[in-house]
């Protein structure tokens, strides 16, 4: 049991170091060209606002200035649906990275909208999603080993945000994915060295 723990987390540390996800990726900030914001963008922007408890302005006016595709939360869908169903480490793995574009572009709606609580920690969480290093692939190779340890029986919240997906319940999607978001900011805190102040 040890030996093939062991070499899942090697595999997936090997698949981590040899990744290449572009940073140009990021979808830049745009303005639409028919001046309104789609129904299920909305609805996922407000989930996921509800989910990271943001205090953010009138969406459908702010987003206006921002362009989300949610393509790219489409495309880690699949492939998280996909490498859960095989079991395929790389495939995982490359979900996140597709989820941290998405993530870039929920990053920069809500900056539009006035975040600026969780900005910081959301634009260093998909850096480090996209780039494969920092603490909170940690935090994800700890997540995928449970995973398959457990042979797929830990329900998630990227399943919970997968299902809603495929079922169009975008402001459900949208507060799962918030809800990983924090997940992830929880745990890249946890995984960073505390300092402790001379008295």
């Amino acid at each position: 049991m040890k030996v093939a723990l062991f070499v899942v987390v090697l595999t997936i540390l090997s698949y981590i170091v040899s990744a290449e996800v572009p940073l140009s990726k990021v979808v830049a900030r745009q303005q639409l060209a028919d001046n309104s914001v789609p129904k299920d963008v909305l609805q996922f922007v407000t989930g996921f606002a509800l989910a990271i408890d943001s205090k953010v302005g009138n969406l459908p006016v702010c987003l206006k200035t921002v362009n989300i595709t949610m393509t790219q939360f489409h495309t880690a869908v699949d492939k998280l649906t996909a490498g859960l169903k095989a079991m395929n480490v790389p495939m995982l793995l490359d979900s996140f990275s597709y989820f941290a574009v998405g993530l870039a572009e929920v990053q920069q709606a809500l900056a539009a909208c006035g975040e600026k609580k969780l900005i910081e920690d959301i634009r260093d969480i998909t850096y480090d999603l996209q780039s494969g290093s920092g603490h909170v692939v940690k935090v994800i190779v700890k997540e995928l080993v449970n995973i398959f340890v457990h042979k797929g029986e830990v329900v998630s919240d990227f399943q919970k945000f997968a299902s809603s997906w495929n079922a169009k319940q975008w402001t459900a999607a949208g507060v799962h994915a918030g809800k990983i978001t924090v997940m992830l900011i929880e745990g890249v805190h946890e995984q960073q060295p505390t300092t402790t102040k001379a008295l």
